[in-house]
């Protein structure tokens, strides 16, 4: 009897304690769940810059752009003429400088990006290709009697002439009283880029995105001006051709900053801000021919004056741009498209290296290097798609 009873006791014991161990082990469940689940809400809660690039469902992770470009093109320090008027006091009176006429202009650019997977960074190569043909040209005609009513007409009380803002004298160069002046300015500008950036919420409707990378220039130019005295029948008697060429290369740093300002329904204003510094080298090469011309000699007499010149240096540039932006995501989420239009302006800092004369107290020619600033602006448009 009591063997029956211990047994019972026991068996009582064991079904107790197993029942208990298997309530204490579904609670310990439930609790390692509860702190898994306010351990992720806590993780992302601190992630104050989640990612705000749009990321395609089971694509590629890739990107194209393109952009066309109407800008215009402008430099300091290329006048190549001045007009004026000479009065019978020899006073010069009412002058103005000539500056190449400055066009508008199409050009392009395009890219291709690829999204990370780490923390939403992407990488983006772009390459932008714009050129520029600018020319004007100006003539002064020899002075013109005026009829006073009286027989025979009298010589006017001025007259309006030209000097010339480029040449050496060391090889006859134009000074004053020229007729004719043209100029023509070519430019060729070529920017490789490749960034490193992160697109990120910091509010809302406000996305950053800071980016760091590289930047390539290739900025070549040539500025050729002709000048010429006239002889009384409007025959060319002396011509003054100079022609000058400026090749920059440079590799540098280049680091910014794109913003993105939501208005909803995928609309948006972007404004976006950078900076480079490349240091690089310049090649510069002057050619000055000058020809007399018969009747005013019997024989053509040409003078040349050529002159190189090569030089190391660091020339920084900065971009601005500014427009508006409509984004969407297509196809159950499988590709991305965007649509921008904006204004864009960049800044080339001392690109004129063209050369410049003054001279000695010997009136020997000095070489001076012009030093102007180099700008680009105007509407960029274009599209952006990813999958």
């Amino acid at each position: 009897m009591i063997k029956k009873i211990t047994f019972a006791l026991a068996t009582t014991l064991i079904a107790c304690s197993s029942y208990v161990h298997a309530d204490t082990d579904a609670e310990i469940m439930a609790l390692k769940q509860r702190v898994k689940s306010l351990e992720q809400r806590k993780e992302g809660n601190n992630r104050v810059t989640p990612p705000a690039r749009p990321d395609v469902k089971d694509g590629a992770d890739l990107f194209f752009t393109a952009d066309a470009l109407l800008w215009r093109a402008a430099e300091d320090g290329l006048e190549f003429a001045e007009e004026t008027f000479q009065d019978t006091n020899h006073d010069l009176d009412d002058g103005r400088v000539l500056n190449p006429d400055f066009k508008w202009k199409w050009g392009f650019r395009v890219g291709v990006g690829y999204n990370m997977p780490h923390d939403g960074w992407d990488l983006y190569l772009n390459w932008v290709r714009f050129t520029s043909r600018d020319h004007r040209e100006n003539r002064v005609n020899p002075p013109v009697a005026i009829d006073m009513g009286l027989g025979d007409p009298a010589p006017g009380p001025g007259v309006t002439t030209m000097f010339a803002n480029v040449g050496s004298n060391s090889a006859n160069g134009p000074i004053t009283n020229i007729q004719k002046a043209k100029t023509r300015w070519n430019l060729k500008l070529n920017l490789l880029d490749l960034e490193l950036g992160r697109e990120f919420f910091v509010s809302k409707w406000l996305t950053l995105r800071p980016f760091t990378g590289l930047r390539s220039g290739w900025i070549d130019q040539k500025f050729n001006n002709r000048y010429a005295l006239l002889l009384p029948t409007g025959a060319d008697s002396t011509v003054f051709d100079i022609e000058q060429r400026c090749r920059f290369w440079g590799l540098g740093i280049r680091a910014g900053m794109n913003t993105l300002w939501s208005l909803g329904c995928g609309w948006g204003i972007y404004a976006n801000a950078a900076i480079s510094l490349l240091p690089g080298r310049f090649h510069v090469r002057y050619d000055q021919d000058s020809t007399q011309l018969p009747p005013a000699v019997s024989v053509a007499i040409e003078t040349d004056h050529d002159t190189k010149d090569h030089l190391s240096v660091a020339r920084a540039i900065t971009d601005l741009a500014l427009g508006l932006r409509w984004d969407k995501l297509t196809c159950d989420e499988a590709y991305h498209i965007a649509f921008r239009i904006g204004f864009e302006q960049h800044h080339f800092f001392g690109q004129n290296q063209f050369r410049n004369y003054e001279y000695d107290t010997n009136s020997r020619p000095v070489s001076r290097a012009t030093i102007g600033d180099l700008s680009t602006y105007g509407v960029t448009g274009g599209f952006e798609f990813g999958f």
